[in-house]
């Protein structure tokens, strides 16, 4: 719906050597301290929130963006609490590439879409980011909510209070309604929908950018009824319409207020005749009834238009029309790739790109694992981008890759990569060479196929080391690789899984007796030496068992991400509902933050819990996030269960 930021004195010098030597280090630090915060600038991290509007009625959105550039590793994000807004989308999570000073840096940027609840003029507090191991914090960000009615005013009747009453009937002529007028044609005249594209004959696989405006000079209210359907396209919204602040625009000499329905690329599937198919949108325009206009002094004219905008006019004074409007089709002929020098294997690549690929290690043992990073980028039609094909070894194993789409979809065509992921295991020592792998894409500017490689890889696969107790200690269950992937040992999974089970079955049992009752209520015996070890063992083993992050620990051997965020979760409440005997409503961020602080606990630990929490929940819901670290988080967390626990004392087994 659319409503239209030195000095010190010298010191005398003596001929004492020191003084001087004293006197030259003071003004060398002073020089540096000058010089190295434009050097250090350079690599500095930048956490900045910014809006597309600071003023806003309530019936319209905001686009809010935190982008953290230039830092190298991001293992937490935590917005503000966006009290008095709604949260319509979001967070949606942009990583790119940006150029500062010269220099390609990366970004990452987090997008809400906001509605206001209520008018007012609010201040959302800085975000919180743990960037490089350190808390950081974005500026805040100021909000004006206006009424619907106010907002609509900075697009009708500007200047209707300071011009002569002629004057005024002339240049508001289209919001009043004349005896005798054909309404239909007034409307017809001055509301309408209009189709933009930018090409309307293009090639299979390349993008054609369409965009729906509704153009209006009437004071009406306007719903979407149908949006545009593309049969025979593969779609990209490029813009979400309903953060889209109106606009003005000259058309045919008159300037509209212009508010966008849909703006996306589309890549035709097919080859021939495909017609866009039209939208439709619901009006409800009103008119200011001519007898009333002309009667009416100049004062009272500019009065009475205000009144108008703001929907305060008596309603004898006002016509209003419901009229239903649609846009034309437009038809686009999409032509077919040429078989010509069509390469083999080719897959409909359409555009520009390039083609790399990286093995995480260049020497690997017999029945180990690595990977190979085949990475696509580039310009086009990534959509229809399949894995290439790579010719590998007849010892290798090889299984399904996985793929990381990351490209703007904002502009056309698409911009970014495409990464495939092999996962392999050599069977047989050897040096091994994998040829270049390809792709062929056709670009449409030149009018030919065009084929990328790259460089042809070496492996060398060595025998595999025996796994015996001296590797233990060096390896144990998880190890890091060279390109800092975690790799799991699968032995050693089985070993402690089978140790795990053993050790809640023994617990299990034991309770269960001790539970069971007896008739012998004698005075216990003292247990001998060998009897203490025993229960002390016993107790070990019970202690293990209920640390509060034995399951999550056991999620992150297996690797099983979403089991071991959901446990995380799960843990940190009971574990801190425990510690702080809190009842079961305060399941919520903010009263378990709360809590803690009235327990005496640092705002250190209220960030490391509130951390965690929103880590495990967009890894929960956000599965393709970027801060997907389990060993992060699973060592944030027992940071935390060990400084509440040094606070209030261990659970009792």
């Amino acid at each position: 719906m659319w409503r239209a930021e030195s000095g010190s004195g010298v010191r005398e010098i003596t001929c004492n050597m020191n003084a001087i030597v004293k006197y030259l280090l003071r003004h060398v630090i002073i020089l540096v301290w000058c010089i190295c915060p434009g050097v250090l600038a350079l690599g500095q991290v930048r956490f900045t929130a910014f809006t597309d509007k600071q003023k806003l009625g309530m019936d319209g959105y905001i686009q809010l963006q935190y982008s953290i550039d230039n830092a190298s590793e991001v293992q937490q994000f935590t917005p503000p609490v966006f009290k008095n807004f709604i949260i319509v989308d979001g967070p949606t999570y942009i990583s790119s590439t940006i150029l500062n000073n010269g220099k390609l840096c990366p970004s990452r940027s987090f997008i809400y879409i906001l509605q206001p609840m209520a008018v007012g003029s609010y201040v959302l507090s800085p975000a919180t980011a743990k960037v490089n191991g350190k808390l950081i914090s974005s500026n805040s960000i100021s909000i004006e909510v206006v009424s619907a009615a106010s907002a609509r005013n900075q697009y009708h009747f500007k200047g209707a209070g300071n011009a002569k009453n002629n004057e005024q009937l002339k240049l508001f002529s289209d919001y009043i309604l004349k005896n005798g007028e054909d309404l239909q044609d007034k409307i017809r005249k001055n509301l309408f929908i209009k189709v933009d594209v930018d090409k309307t004959s293009c090639f299979e696989g390349e993008p054609v950018v369409a965009t729906y405006k509704l153009y209006t000079r009437l004071k009406s209210e306007s719903r979407v009824v149908r949006r545009p359907s593309f049969n025979g396209f593969s779609v990209y919204d490029m813009v979400n319409p309903e953060s889209e602040a109106p606009s003005s625009e000259k058309w045919n000499g008159k300037e509209y207020n212009v508010y966008l329905i849909r703006k996306a690329q589309l890549y035709p599937l097919q080859t021939g005749t495909l017609e866009l198919d039209p939208a439709e949108v619901e009006n409800k325009v009103s008119f200011l009834k001519a007898e009333y206009a002309i009667k009416s002094s100049p004062e009272a004219l500019s009065n009475l238009l205000q009144s108008f905008v703001e929907d305060e006019t008596a309603k004898e004074a006002v016509e209003v029309e419901k009229v239903s409007i649609a846009s034309k089709p437009i038809i686009i002929r999409v032509r077919a790739l040429p078989e010509l020098n069509k390469p083999a294997g080719y897959d409909g690549a359409v555009g520009n790109f390039t083609i790399e690929a990286k093995l995480n290690k260049i020497q690997i043992a017999v029945n180990d694992i690595a990977t190979l990073g085949v990475t696509v980028r580039g310009a086009g039609n990534f959509g229809v981008m399949n894995a290439p094909m790579v010719k590998w070894p007849s010892a290798v194993e090889t299984y399904e890759p996985k793929i990381r789409e990351d490209f703007f979809k904002t502009m056309a065509p698409m911009r970014g990569s495409k990464t495939f992921q092999f996962t392999f295991m050599p069977k047989e020592k050897g040096d091994f060479s994998i040829p270049p792998v390809e792709i062929s894409y056709f670009d449409p500017h030149a009018n030919k196929y065009r084929v990328a490689k790259t460089d042809t890889m070496h492996l060398s696969v060595i025998q595999a080391a025996l796994r015996g107790a001296g590797n233990i200690g060096k390896e144990g269950i998880a190890s890091t690789n060279e390109s800092g992937e975690l790799r799991i040992n699968k032995m050693w999974v089985l070993s402690s899984a089978a140790v795990a089970l053993a050790f809640l079955a023994i617990f299990l049992f034991r309770q269960v007796s001790r539970k069971t009752p007896t008739e012998n209520h004698a005075e216990p015996e003292i247990p001998e030496p060998s009897q203490r070890a025993a229960t002390n063992e016993e107790h070990s083993m019970a202690a293990i068992q209920l640390s509060p992050l034995f399951e999550a620990r056991l999620m992150l051997i297996q690797q099983n991400s979403k089991a071991f965020y959901s446990e995380l979760r799960r843990a940190l409440w009971d574990f801190l509902s425990d510690k702080l005997e809190q009842p079961g409503n305060y399941f919520n961020k903010e009263n378990m933050a709360e809590a803690l602080r009235r327990h005496g606990f640092e705002e250190e630990i209220v960030d490391q819990f509130q951390l965690l929490i929103h880590q495990s929940e967009i890894a929960l819901y956000t599965p393709d996030s970027k801060f997907n670290d389990m060993q992060s988080a699973f060592d944030l967390a027992e940071d935390l269960v060990e400084n509440i626990n040094a606070r209030c004392g261990k659970i009792n087994p």
